[in-house]
């Protein structure tokens, strides 16, 4: 937080600010001890062959969707970062890209991010032995001329709602693949099903040798350009990896409330009240598919209708 001319501007970080004597930005005098909820924004550390400037047009399409979402995105080169990989602390999720080579992020097998309590996503598919997923050198690679995944578990937030079954994901692309131990499977390549090209491992699960999770992880199917193919499915998996990693929650859509219509007959009225409040009652003596024609007949609820003798059918709309 910071005064800039008296006035009251907010910073990113997570925390209840406590104002005094300060004006808001139209020049109004905020009430003593007011206080407000200050936003955090997550910090996602992206590690790819070139960091400044990107070249992989995957990497370049993942940076700018992320950046697009809000996150604060810091760029770092596979190489640069230490054997201990201490420069991504503070951030929420680590990245890894294949673009790198994997030799860059491991120190003797081990992956310079394997121990870090930091939830990470990675698609480089020679790395998988390295943060713990499988053996060296295990099954693992890559498969060319790709549009689809398989769905096979429909359960988890990592499914993005798709249901069971075939998704297109991108145009013609190469996908990374790789064969986990003890992660659970998501989706798989149709070409050749006993490889997984989307599986986790929540923290505290363990992975080959026993090794124990230190945070979630995740295998997506990115290889080094396939973000820049993907479609609006391929990135709704992809944000979906990225919530689940950083704990976010779905927003969960209202369930619908269909109106409820009760008529009461008093003389050559009907007293017409539906509920819940607010809307419009309408009415058409002929129903005609998308050819009918409504009239509408007020947004005072009860509403009183006159009986004509003929066909009246009514229905209650949104504002």
């Amino acid at each position: 937080m910071e005064l800039q001319g008296g006035r009251y501007y907010a910073v990113h970080f997570d925390s209840v600010a406590t104002v005094k004597s300060v004006l808001d930005l139209a020049g109004n005098a905020i009430a003593a001890n007011s206080s407000i909820t200050i936003g955090f924004q997550k910090k996602i550390y992206l590690v790819t062959a070139d960091p400044g400037p990107l070249t992989f047009a995957g990497d370049i399409a993942v940076n700018q969707h992320l950046l697009d979402r809000g996150f604060d995105v810091e760029l770092a080169r596979g190489d640069d970062v230490p054997a201990d990989g201490s420069t991504a602390l503070g951030s929420d999720l680590i990245i890894q890209s294949s673009s790198l080579a994997s030799g860059t992020v491991e120190i003797d097998g081990v992956g310079k991010f394997r121990a870090l309590a930091i939830p990470a996503i990675e698609w480089e598919a020679s790395s998988i032995d390295a943060f713990g997923f499988a053996e060296a050198n295990s099954v693992l690679g890559t498969i060319a001329s790709q549009t689809q995944i398989n769905i096979v578990d429909d359960s988890h937030p990592l499914a993005a709602g798709f249901p069971k079954g075939l998704v297109t994901v991108t145009t013609p692309e190469t996908y990374s693949v790789s064969i986990p131990v003890g992660g659970h499977i998501i989706a798989r390549p149709i070409t050749d099903p006993t490889y997984a090209l989307i599986y986790y491992y929540e923290k505290g699960e363990k992975g080959f040798s026993d090794f124990v999770m230190p945070a979630r992880r995740v295998f997506f199917f990115f290889q080094d350009n396939t973000a820049a193919a993907a479609n609006d499915n391929g990135w709704k998996l992809f944000d979906a990896a990225v919530d689940w990693s950083l704990g976010i929650q779905a927003a969960t859509p209202p369930t619908p409330t269909n109106p409820k219509l009760t008529a009461t007959k008093s003389g050559n009225n009907l007293t017409i009240a539906w509920t819940p409040t607010g809307g419009r009652l309408q009415s058409t003596a002929v129903l005609a598919g998308a050819a009918t024609v409504w009239k509408d007949e007020g947004t005072t609820n009860p509403a009183t209708v006159p009986i004509s003798g003929s066909a009246l059918f009514l229905r209650v709309i949104s504002p």
